[in-house]
């Protein structure tokens, strides 16, 4: 291990809401990282099981692990809370139902201060906690970073998808998430996006580590990923807030712009995935189209090539919503142009799979 020394190089930030059956081997793998002068700051948000008291075992046994506590505000208050509270040089936030490689820290550190960079970003691989397995490691992403320092600009329209806006893989310079003045979100979903994608909008230089530090559990029940049907409209917020935030930076333009777009466009086509009833596709459609424009898009020019955002935006209502949904559908499968890299074409199957009591509008 690495000598310990007066200072801090990473504060570990990591909110906790009843993960006790997965918090013994997150902070297991944390404690043993190879890089000792770090700081551990878990931030419970009102956990009704026994992780505190998984917490302060540990406490006992590190001085490096803080405990902070809150009321349930969810994680982006959580994260913020630990973040005022931290010192380290570098932060990184982690998720109490991951576990992570014990290098990720020494590593990430050392690659940040080699290039001076301000935004350290690496790979990760997916455990199937249902099935106890890990699945195939895919930095496909990865593949189309820069190799050396890069920024946004360097990446091109697509950047957004290239760097995908998890806070978990990154680590972050506290000195430029402090100049910024770069917060989550006070929501319960999709409270990191703005964080993440104004940080790396605004990072003048980022490094990629084509390695996979940290072990991110799929098939956890209780995590808000499994929460699909809740909070449809934070797909469409998220959108407007980075819209607003990267405007007020003065980088709403060039290639971040249509990268923006195109991720606005994503997620207006991921609020309308299955499951869903009647009543909430209604409103997350009737919602959307009150903020296309300007919240979301500045003209429809800006979605003319996303066929699920212009139905919603030429539409009359929602049962002509359906009927033009179901209709691109139909030509899109006669002209054989369905292609598996459109994000509309998941949209298209879901519709084409709605429930009876949606499919009954069209008998209206």
């Amino acid at each position: 291990m690495e000598k310990k020394s007066m200072s801090v190089a990473v504060s570990v930030i990591v909110p906790v809401y009843n993960t006790e059956r997965y918090l013994n081997q997150c902070v297991e793998s944390l404690i043993h990282q190879t890089l000792e002068n770090v700081e551990f700051i878990f931030v419970d948000d009102g956990s009704t099981d026994g992780s505190v008291d998984i917490l302060k075992q540990y406490q006992e046994k590190d001085s490096r692990i803080k405990i902070l506590q809150q009321k349930n505000l969810y994680a982006g208050v959580a994260r913020n809370h630990g973040l005022e509270q931290a010192t380290g040089k570098y932060i990184i936030f982690l998720d109490s139902d991951d576990f992570f490689d014990p290098d990720m820290l020494r590593n990430t550190y050392r690659c940040a201060e080699k290039n001076q960079a301000e935004i350290v970003i690496f790979g990760f691989r997916k455990y199937d906690d249902s099935l106890k397995q890990f699945k195939h490691a895919s930095l496909f992403w990865g593949r189309h970073i820069p190799k050396g320092v890069f920024s946004a600009e360097d990446v091109g329209e697509q950047f957004f998808w290239k760097c995908p806006a998890f806070p978990w893989n990154k680590l972050f310079l506290k000195s430029f998430v402090d100049k910024h003045h770069l917060r989550f979100e006070a929501v319960r979903k999709c409270n990191d996006a703005y964080f993440v994608c104004m940080a790396i909008a605004l990072a003048e230089r980022m490094v990629f580590l084509d390695k996979n530090y940290v072990n991110y559990r799929i098939g956890n029940q209780g995590s808000l990923q499994g929460a699909s049907n809740l909070d449809r409209e934070s797909f469409v917020n998220c959108c407007i807030s980075i819209k607003k935030g990267l405007t007020e930076a003065g980088k709403y333009h060039g290639a971040i712009r249509q990268s923006a777009i195109g991720m606005a466009q994503g997620n207006v086509t991921l609020g309308m995935e299955p499951p869903f009833t009647q009543e909430t596709l209604e409103a997350f459609y009737q919602y959307t189209k009150d903020h296309l424009i300007p919240d979301l898009f500045d003209t429809p020019s800006d979605f003319e090539q996303s066929f699920s955002v212009k139905n919603i935006y030429e539409s009359r209502d929602f049962s002509d919503f359906l009927c033009r949904q179901l209709q691109s559908e139909k030509e899109d499968k006669k002209n054989n142009y369905i292609p598996v890299s459109n994000p509309a074409v998941r949209v298209g199957r879901s519709l084409l799979a709605l429930p009876l009591e949606i499919l009954s509008v069209f008998k209206r």
